[in-house]
């Protein structure tokens, strides 16, 4: 007996009362089944689009041409879908139509994977046609009926298989990790954007190593990222376990996989995991920061005094000096000097030494009232911040106006 949240035995209820059936469908029936909160509540019914509409005072439409209606309630949303059959798919991610069907296990038919192709109501209780109860027990992603049918009707279901065994420690069944090797180039077919996300929930998963290996092994991780060659051997790594010892938070592990498969290439490391960025569409913060932490991943071990780490922190920005901590010192061959740096850095934050521009005690303004213009400025700032890493006590608006006249003077 699954226990429902009230808000779905209510949609229940009003959905029975009006004459049709309703089940909680996919991810969350998995989730509860290995003991884990669901984080959506799906719902599939008999009851069309429009009918649901009727019955309830609060809707979107949120996808109505595949079944689809959100149902605003006072405790939060649900959607709701109508049992479906899918027609063909021309484009390798939807299908071109879909036919409202009145039979749940016909909706369960289309799904991508076994377990995640259970129905589940408190009168009927579990309906599981294709086993996933039982690959579930035994930890195994199996596509459900053809598994070459299944990637080429929607070839993002590679990855997302990939996605599962990384998040539940499952293994790929030999039949649907074969239809993965032979498929991977639809890969191609189909929105990076759509990619990024499965990518990111990988790296997020509590075994990414996993993730990444299946990726290397299948051939899928060349597809997605054609900049890295190396990434063709990666499973042998034993440095690839290190990601997994990081917290769960994406720039971290995301930095800590570029890192891996990119430092071979020494300065052209950045080049390379800037173009991945841009290629999967990552935000431009999310592009900034990662390049920055990259930058000073490479740099951070030659680091050795407060002057240095100043720099290394002007560099890559002060906020993002935990961050890289973390990444370097997770490797437990650094663990000792990244301890030996985190003192520093503290030292240097209770001092509020000054690290860039916006810390000088004198501003643009200043220096032009010293007659600097234009590109001039730049060598100014350059110069009174290399003085006040080396001396802080010098940042002192008196004293930086006086070494401005110096370097007037030169």
């Amino acid at each position: 007996m699954i226990k429902l949240p009230k808000d779905v035995e209510f949609i229940f209820n009003k959905l029975k009362e009006n004459g049709y059936e309703a089940y909680i469908v996919g991810g969350c029936v998995r989730d509860v089944l290995l003991g884990i909160e669901p984080g959506d509540w799906d719902i599939a019914t008999n009851a069309t689009p429009d009918a649901i509409g009727l019955i309830f005072d609060k809707t979107i439409d949120v996808g109505k041409r595949f079944g689809t209606v959100k149902i605003l309630l006072k405790e939060g949303a649900y959607e709701v879908t109508t049992f479906r059959r899918d027609g063909a798919y021309s484009d390798s991610r939807r299908p071109d139509r879909v036919v409202f069907s009145q039979d749940i296990k016909e909706d369960l038919k289309r799904r991508d994977f076994t377990i995640n192709a259970m129905a589940y109501n408190q009168e009927i209780g579990l309906i599981d046609e294709f086993d996933g109860q039982k690959h579930l027990f035994h930890k195994k992603i199996m596509c459900v009926g053809d598994a070459n049918e299944r990637f080429q009707e929607d070839a993002l279901r590679m990855i997302r298989g990939i996605r599962f065994a990384s998040q539940y420690a499952f293994e790929i069944e030999k039949n649907t990790y074969e239809a993965i090797v032979i498929n991977r180039e639809k890969l191609k077919e189909i929105s990076v954007e759509r990619v990024q996300q499965e990518f990111n929930k990988i790296l997020l998963s509590v075994s990414p190593s996993y993730g990444i290996s299946l990726m290397a092994q299948t051939g899928i991780g060349i597809i997605i990222f054609p900049q890295c060659n190396r990434l063709g051997g990666i499973e042998n790594k034993m440095d690839l376990k290190k990601i997994d010892g990081l917290e769960s938070q994406l720039i971290l592990r995301l930095v800590a996989f570029l890192y891996l498969i990119t430092k071979s290439e020494n300065r052209l490391a950045v080049e390379t995991a800037d173009s991945i960025l841009k290629q999967l569409k990552y935000d431009r913060k999310t592009v900034t920061q990662t390049t920055s932490l990259l930058k000073g991943r490479m740099d951070i071990s030659n680091i050795q005094t407060p002057v240095e780490l100043k720099r290394l922190m002007r560099k890559i920005g002060r906020e993002n000096t935990s961050l890289l901590l973390k990444l370097y010192g997770n490797d437990c061959s650094n663990r000792g000097h990244a301890i030996f740096l985190q003192k520093i850095v503290n030292e240097i934050l209770t001092r509020d030494d000054p690290i860039d521009y916006e810390d000088l005690s004198i501003n643009g303004t200043d220096m032009m009232q010293e007659g600097f213009r234009g590109k001039e400025i730049g060598g100014v700032i350059e110069n009174l911040i290399n003085i006040v890493h080396e001396e802080p006590n010098k940042n002192k608006r008196e004293t930086l106006l006086e070494i401005m006249k110096t370097l007037r003077n030169r």
